[in-house]
């Protein structure tokens, strides 16, 4: 397959699986949503701070490794020393976590109803390594499209489950099945996708491959964690659950948006990168390119959710999460503000730097994000803890552009080139209605705005709208 066909036909899939996965996760939110209140997010939030760092360990960045080794560098011996490297692994951490941090973790919070929920949140840990390498298999041959029915089929069996349990009254425990069903329904699903057999071999050698570049991708996993999670864990900690429950809901409304449609792209895009990685032009039109089309797909929705946030959280989730509304229009600033760094993580890494990333995470972490968020939570509390993020964000992508520029030649001109035109789209129809203040209903006002917006698209992107809807028609009629 070549490069042009495999980034198509990835995105295709992904794109499919997102469009299903969400819509039905959408749904799945709001219905849970309106039947759990928001202790239930806060305990679920308390309980998968602690589990998401735990996890960055559990694959020891061998699964990056696969992606990125060139094929003729691999031989079977690192699979299966991988496989059984991460069984043992996953075992020996959910020892570690049953018995001595879920207890930590009761007493860090003082909340005693963690202890069984983080006993059996883990069990994603337990599991994932019997899927991960048959992951990485799947990803080397760009097929995407196994990938993705795998992801969406079992992630809309999870979110049937979760429904049900919230329908019988058993509140935060749909949310936790929500999290572990989809690990152990895909289990089967990517055996039989790969058609992948581990033999019993260990090659201390194959380990050491793997192993060496792996070390780097988990510390930057790590800092990843830290900046992503540390915030869950401060408001946990210093303001409350209900809180916790009141902050999480706006980040999985705003930044879980942004994150979902930049890991659509980022899943197909690593594995190119790494193909290309001797290629530095290349690297830079790719990265480009497709800060271009994810501008176009985050911006000017972002804006619009900004504008009506209050009629679209009150209309679809009730009043009972009205607390959220100022903290989401700041988490949509901050996905607009983080846009030039789209994929940046998946280039350096997918470029052969791991070491670089991991320097690059470290300032993200430890100097720009964890004083901020701390100071900010401390004396402000969530609305602290939010604005906090947004000055993290600006300071990360200043500092991530500097790095594009060294690294890859990509100037701060280049950046704006690409996203002028998603910021011309969205900020349009939403100076039009912020400085006329129009006198009608949310919802009519919201038709007005999409009819704009959407004359807006046709104004200053539809050629490259028309140039991809070509090159999708190219592909399925292939």
């Amino acid at each position: 397959m070549n490069v042009g066909k495999a980034i198509l036909s990835g995105v295709f899939w992904n794109v499919l699986q997102e469009v299903i996965s969400r819509s039905a996760g959408f749904f799945i939110k709001l219905l849970l949503a309106r039947l759990l209140f928001p202790e239930d997010f806060g305990l679920i939030g308390m309980a998968t701070v602690f589990i998401s760092f735990i996890q960055v360990f559990n694959d020891i960045g061998m699964n990056a490794a696969l992606v990125q080794r060139k094929e003729e560098l691999l031989d079977d011996k690192h699979y299966y020393t991988s496989f059984w490297t991460g069984i043992i692994w996953s075992g020996v951490i959910y020892a570690l976590i049953y018995f001595l941090i879920a207890p930590l973790i009761v007493d860090f919070y003082n909340e005693h109803k963690l202890l069984a929920i983080v006993r059996v949140l883990s069990l994603s840990i337990l599991f994932s390594p019997l899927v991960s390498i048959q992951r990485a298999i799947l990803t080397k041959r760009f097929d995407f499209k196994k990938l993705s029915f795998i992801s969406f089929s079992t992630s809309i069996a999870a979110g049937i489950v979760a429904i049900i349990l919230a329908f019988l009254g058993y509140g935060v425990w749909a949310l936790v099945f929500n999290v572990v069903t989809p690990v152990i329904l895909s289990i089967p699903l990517y055996f039989m996708a790969t058609s992948f057999i581990p033999k019993f071999i260990w090659d201390k050698k194959a380990f050491q491959d793997i192993f060496g570049f792996g070390v780097f991708t988990t510390g930057s996993s790590l800092l990843i964690k830290v900046t992503s999670q540390m915030d869950y864990l401060l408001v946990g900690k210093l303001v409350g659950k209900i809180s916790l429950g009141v902050y999480t809901f706006a980040f999985i409304v705003t930044e879980m948006i942004r994150a979902q449609i930049i890991n659509v792209f980022t899943k197909v895009m690593y594995p190119i990168f790494s193909k290309d990685q001797d290629n530095t032009e290349k690297l830079k039109y790719y990265y480009l390119e497709l800060l271009k089309v994810i501008s176009l797909v985050i911006i000017p929705p972002m804006l619009l959710l900004i504008y009506f946030t209050t009629g679209l959280l009150t209309f679809l989730f009730g009043h009972k999460w009205d607390a959220a509304i100022p903290i989401v229009k700041i988490f949509a600033w901050a996905v607009i503000i983080h846009m030039p760094l789209v994929s940046i993580t998946a280039m350096i890494r997918g470029s052969g730097k791991p070491k670089t990333e991991l320097n690059f995470q470290f300032i993200r972490a430890l100097v720009f994000y964890l004083p901020l968020i701390f100071i900010g939570t401390y004396y402000y509390g969530i609305m602290g803890t939010a604005w906090a993020h947004l000055i993290a964000k600006v300071l990360t992508v200043i500092f991530g552009i500097y790095l594009l520029n060294k690294l890859f030649g990509i100037t701060p001109m280049e950046i704006l080139k690409e996203v002028k035109s998603s910021l011309l789209i969205g900020l349009i129809p939403f100076a039009i209605f912020y400085i006329f203040n129009f006198p009608f209903s949310w919802y009519f006002e919201l038709i007005i705005y999409l009819v704009v917006l959407g004359a807006a698209y046709m104004l200053f992107a539809k050629n490259t709208i028309e140039r991809y809807i070509k090159l999708f028609r190219s592909y399925l009629k292939k």
